[in-house]
Order: C-alpha cells, then structure tokens, then sequence
C-alpha cells in the first residue's frame, strides 16, 4: 500500500510539472537581410536550458511557465532578449 501510495504521489508531482510547461517553436533570422541564422544559441534567461538553431534558424525548447524570457547569441552579433 505504501509503494502504491509513493508511485501515484510521483505521478501526481510530475504530472504537475508537464501541465506548467509548454513547447515553444521559432526560427531566428537576421534583421538586415531576413536570412535564417543557423547555429544561434537561444536560451532561457537566467537558467542553463538553452538550444541551437538548425540550418534554417529554426528552434524548439520546452518552457518552464514561470520563464519569461530568451536571450538569443550568435558570434559576431549583439545578442536580443526576447519575452516569451
């Protein structure tokens, strides 16, 4: 009963944690010439999760709901914050 109790506290909690979050899909392309920028890092501000862009700019990252922001790098380039 006990372990029974555990496993359904465990699913319940993750359960929690997979309601807050949300998958969040863009593609980054350059201000001057509207080309996709491959190999940019985008990044949730203030936390270690962060992706790189594919060939053609495109990301998908899974969001916490309490984060709001996403610095987007690339080398030779002013990095952006952007609001979730």
């Amino acid at each position: 009963m006990r372990k029974l109790l555990f496993l359904l506290a465990c699913f319940f909690l993750a359960s929690i944690g997979l309601v807050s979050a949300q998958v969040v899909s863009g593609k980054v392309i350059s201000d001057e010439d509207g080309e996709p920028i491959a190999g940019a890092t985008v990044m949730i501000k203030g936390t270690r999760t962060a992706i790189i862009t594919d060939v053609n700019g495109k990301f998908t990252l899974n969001v916490p709901g309490t984060e709001k922001t996403f610095v987007v790098t690339f080398i030779g380039m002013k990095p952006i914050e952007i609001p979730v």
